[in-house]
């Protein structure tokens, strides 16, 4: 077995804080929800894509690594978990699924 070790640091992008906050009033509006995971790879991408292009991910690959963390992304955006909450813990997530 070899020993864990770590994948390369990413960025922290800022808070999307317009995408929680357009989540939350479609919820209040009878709205169709948008998607949080889509919205998130999206806002985060332009900060990514110069680490994830040399390795040949693009903003789909994002987008359906984000896939996985969907329940922590939604309880942000409910306020039952903050950005410095998540934010860390998305990183480590997208981190460990990057092509060695």
């Amino acid at each position: 077995m070899t020993p864990w070790t770590p994948g390369p640091e990413l960025p922290e992008p800022p808070e999307p804080t317009r995408l929680a906050a357009d989540h939350r009033a479609a919820l209040a509006e009878g709205r169709p929800e948008p998607d949080l995971v889509a919205g998130v790879a999206e806002a985060w991408w332009p900060a990514l894509a110069p680490l994830l292009e040399p390795a040949g991910l693009d903003r789909q690959w994002l987008t359906d690594a984000l896939g996985g963390y969907r329940r922590e992304l939604w309880l942000w955006q409910a306020g039952e978990r903050s950005w410095s909450q998540v934010a860390p813990g998305l990183l480590g997530w997208l981190a460990r699924r990057l092509p060695t």
